[in-house]
């Protein structure tokens, strides 16, 4: 059976699960494909993040609680590019954002507006990176 909140989960409060499960798996999991990523939000709020909870405990030992990052300028740059495309192009391969991320650090701030550039004529999207 599926969980209400599933059906009654706000733009705002999926984007919200997907900023925790990105963070998770980027320290457990880096190189997982975005689409599954995007797979298990969607998993969550089908069958709620309590049971979610249990699975990531069972396998990894913490759970979604254990992400105590709450600011997208907090995440890694490869963590914000993998949000950004989780929308935006989910089928993008991990290995092509981590390039473009060690790329983007290569030039630092320069860089980093390139990749913002490039983004925001696709999208009208800016990340807020710092380098680091």
């Amino acid at each position: 059976m599926s969980h209400p909140l599933a059906l009654d989960a706000s733009p705002s409060e999926r984007r919200a699960l997907r900023f925790k499960c990105f963070t998770f798996y980027g320290k457990w999991e880096p190189q997982k494909p975005i689409a599954d990523v995007n797979d298990l939000c969607e998993w969550a709020l089908e069958n709620g993040v309590a049971a979610f909870n249990e699975k990531l405990r069972a396998k990894y030992g913490e759970d979604l609680s254990s992400v105590n990052v709450n600011a997208y300028l907090d995440l890694p740059l490869e963590i914000q590019l993998k949000l950004f495309y989780s929308e935006f192009d989910p089928n993008k391969p991990t290995k092509e954002i981590d390039d473009v991320a060690i790329w983007a650090r290569q030039r630092g701030n320069e860089g980093l507006y390139e990749v913002n550039s490039r983004m925001n004529k696709k999208c009208t999207f800016k990340l807020l990176f710092v380098v680091g």
